[in-house]
């Protein structure tokens, strides 16, 4: 029988990994966020940050490069906020698994049942 819990527990620290990956990705991203309006029929980028208590916007609507640096910044900031919930999912189904080992079945079953020898509860007879 595949072991459920090594899968989940696999899962879960491989989505803590990439959590890790991208939480030290983020700490190089620019400051602020990505703005868009339609000015004239023309869709105009910007770069929105605070500099103190000044608001500050940027046209970023050329900078390529810029629009790419935060939209990937939103993507991990999105993604981080995903791989939380998912990570908690996957810990409140790793304490709530029921064990599907032979001897932890069988010890729930009644007494005529666990007196009977393993072999009789993994594989059907012919």
């Amino acid at each position: 029988m595949t072991n459920y819990r090594q899968i989940i527990r696999g899962m879960r620290d491989n989505m803590v990994q990439i959590r890790d990956d991208y939480r030290t990705e983020l700490r190089d991203c620019p400051r602020g966020s990505l703005w868009k309006t339609d000015q004239n029929g023309r869709t105009c980028y910007f770069w929105a940050y605070r500099e103190g208590d000044t608001y500050v916007r940027r046209g970023i609507s050329r900078d390529y490069e810029m629009q790419q640096k935060l939209a990937r910044k939103a993507y991990l900031t999105k993604s981080l906020k995903l791989l939380d919930k998912n990570i908690d999912q996957l810990e409140r189904t790793l304490n709530g698994l029921e064990p599907l080992e032979c001897g932890a079945v069988v010890s729930r079953l009644n007494r005529a049942y666990q007196d009977l020898p393993g072999e009789y509860f993994l594989y059907p007879s012919d």
